[in-house]
């Protein structure tokens, strides 16, 4: 059997000055990135340096020698401009992203490009940057999770046991796309989502009152999930507190974090730390201000200890997992060799339609029946409709509906919500292990094209069904003619 999920099981006792000079260091690499490549955004590694440090240290399941691990902990960082944040973790974390690879900070062609992308850096699990794409994405991969631990799992043998942890900013909130997943995750009670919510009340153009004033609170709670709240981000206890928290419920979890934007810099809680180095003057003052002594991108060694003690503790688990899986494949050998494929390639033996001599059959018809014969040759042949699956054709007859109560169906119900659907499907996808569709009218796929845009950045499977592509439904108008596209 699996061991109890990794958790905040220290080697040593750990003082705070060492864990805060860890986080230091977590700021200051992002910091000289930053300032070498004179291009970026300082501001949100600044501040959500304490968030990130206590998630990834004391929570995340990762193994770095196997990055794609299929029952690591998912980590999406949905505000993707921060990405020299993320870099500065995967280095630090004995990810094969070295400080060569750092100071080639959105370079051409360097292992850390501008926004993180996905299977082009070791750890990353996702391509972010389109602000409210990667939360809808970690919706996806929550419901993968959830989806395959009901079909795979069996008594003493939690294959698919992880959560989905995401950091998003006061931009990924503003997105329409967030409103639209955040219903879903609620609806579906996925309670392996744990977001963290960088609240710093400042956007690109300035304090965030200029255009907001919504009591983000209300709409999380109305939506399903629970919400903490942490005053003060540099606290390293109460964040773990509430993660800790947020791990126990029954529903998604949103913990917002009260921050300062580029903390400790002179321009802190400005809109000027957001997206430009802040200047060698600048630096040497938030050099000042943290007492942190050391030249651009030295570490001290006490530092990368403290991180590889934390592997040794997350390597336990994965061993276990391991152990584990190998006890799995002598009992449920099927199942195994499906997982140890992790290939979402279908299997579509003896596909034939049904003759029909009297009359043409509508494409979506005739999609229909490939895809019902598809679904019954393969389990985790998964997806659905933007409520539109009754003119698509595209539910699965006999497959279920995935719901909380019954994970293991196939057929979602998305909603009129096209664009959170699409981005969710990636998601699925970059989980990994199932192969998902979403369908609806041709004419809403610009209501889903900058998530067909990622699919393309990313080599993605999804697949997308868009009926009614012609003039053939003139009786609806203009509205629903897809001409341009």
């Amino acid at each position: 059997m699996i061991d109890t999920q990794f958790e905040n099981i220290p080697l040593k006792e750990l003082n705070r000055q060492d864990e805060q000079q860890a986080v230091n260091a977590i700021r200051f690499l992002s910091l000289d990135m930053i300032q070498k490549a004179n291009s970026g955004h300082p501001g949100l590694p600044l501040d959500a340096a304490p968030m990130a440090y206590t998630l990834f240290q004391k929570f995340l399941n990762f193994n770095n020698r196997d990055p794609y691990w299929i029952n690591r902990d998912r980590f999406v960082l949905s505000a993707g401009h921060g990405s020299a944040l993320l870099y500065s973790l995967l280095h630090l974390n004995g990810f094969k992203v070295g400080i060569d690879d750092l100071k080639r900070f959105r370079q051409l062609d360097s292992l850390t490009p501008g926004h993180p992308e996905w299977k082009h850096t070791p750890g990353i699990d996702a391509t972010t940057g389109p602000l409210g794409q990667g939360l809808a994405m970690a919706v996806g991969m929550a419901m993968a999770e959830k989806h395959l631990s009901a079909i795979y799992n069996r008594p003493g043998f939690n294959i698919f046991d992880h959560e989905t942890y995401v950091i998003v900013g006061d931009g990924d909130l503003m997105e329409g796309i967030s409103q639209e997943s955040m219903a879903i995750a609620g609806e579906k009670r996925l309670s392996k989502l744990i977001v963290l919510f960088d609240s710093n009340d400042v956007s690109l153009d300035g304090p965030l009152k200029l255009s907001t004033g919504e009591k983000i609170q209300d709409r999380i709670i109305g939506n399903g999930w629970d919400y903490q709240f942490v005053a003060d981000g540099n606290n390293l206890s109460d964040i773990d507190e509430a993660i800790r928290e947020a791990k126990k419920s029954d529903k998604p979890s949103f913990i917002e974090i009260k921050t300062i934007i580029g903390y400790g810099t002179p321009l802190q809680g400005s809109s000027k730390v957001h997206g430009a180095a802040i200047g060698e003057e600048n630096v040497a003052k938030t050099r000042d201000f943290y007492h942190w002594p050391y030249q651009p991108f030295e570490i001290p060694k006490d530092v990368y200890d403290l991180f590889n003690d934390s592997h040794q503790a997350k390597d336990r688990y994965y061993k276990s997992w391991q152990e584990s899986f190998q006890l799995y494949a002598e009992a449920f050998p099927r199942l195994a060799e499906q997982l140890e494929n992790n290939d979402s390639t279908l299997n579509t033996d003896n596909l034939k339609l049904a003759e029909n001599n009297d009359q043409e059959l509508a494409t979506r018809v005739s999609s229909s029946e490939v895809m019902q014969q598809i679904a019954d040759q393969n389990r985790t042949f998964w997806g659905g409709s933007a409520d539109l699956s009754s003119s698509n054709k595209t539910y699965l007859k006999d497959q279920g509906d995935f719901t909380d109560l019954t994970p293991q169906g196939s057929n979602v119900f998305y909603g009129v919500r096209e664009f959170a659907m699409a981005a969710i499907t990636n998601g699925i996808l970059l989980h990994g292990n199932s192969r998902a569709f979403a369908s609806t009218f041709f004419i809403f796929s610009d209501y889903m094209k900058p998530a067909i845009r990622l699919v393309a950045l990313q080599k993605l499977a999804s697949i997308f069904i868009f009926s009614h592509d012609s003039l053939a439904v003139g009786e609806d108008g203009p509205t629903h003619q897809p001409v341009e596209q």
